[in-house]
């Protein structure tokens, strides 16, 4: 039997080298640029996708603001853990960062959140605590809102490379196995 040109090639590169010899199939090659585009496009999709499940959890966590009393709220975010966050040094950041003066500010520098909305209370009255629940959900609203932005602006960007953001989710939601 006549051996071809290639077939006589191969052999004495199988003699050189061993039978183990792997031949790259072709198929293989056209799946692996498919995954690639999906890549691509998914990672045109990583933010937005983390930008709407941070919106998700400031919209679950500011109903728990709005549904419980000011002292509750540190013990309810942390029951529900929604992120991981340390939600006393937030809550605590939102309060220090509120209208108080000097001597407000002093007394609840240092505590935790309980500690200082009770020490808030016992200076001020229970009038305080509207305005610091206030504080909270206007807070809460502005993150959800420069979330909301931040979508808008990743989508832009999406758009601007002529894909459509559903598009983009569709494809980042297969690559990454997620429905």
């Amino acid at each position: 039997m006549l051996k071809s040109g290639m077939q006589h090639q191969m052999d004495t590169l199988k003699e050189a080298h061993g039978s183990d010899i792997e031949i790259e199939d072709q198929s293989k090659k056209v799946d692996k640029s498919g995954q690639e585009k999906d890549r691509e496009i998914a990672e045109l999709y990583e933010d937005i996708y983390q930008y709407k499940l941070d919106k998700k959890c400031f919209e679950d966590e500011l109903v728990l603001i709005e549904k419980n009393s000011i002292l509750s709220i540190l013990s309810i975010l942390n029951e529900h853990k929604l992120d991981s966050r340390d939600y006393n040094a937030d809550l605590m950041g939102v309060l220090e960062h509120s209208n108080f003066n000097d001597k407000q500010l002093e007394l609840i520098t240092g505590k935790d959140f309980n500690s200082a909305i009770e020490a808030l209370v016992e200076l001020n009255g229970e009038d305080i605590v509207n305005d610091v629940k206030e504080a909270f959900l206007k807070r809460w609203k502005l993150l959800i809102e420069i979330k909301k932005e931040h979508i808008k602006d990743e989508e832009k960007d999406i758009k601007v490379l002529g894909l459509k953001p559903y598009y983009a989710q569709r494809v980042y939601k297969r690559y990454h196995g997620l429905e």
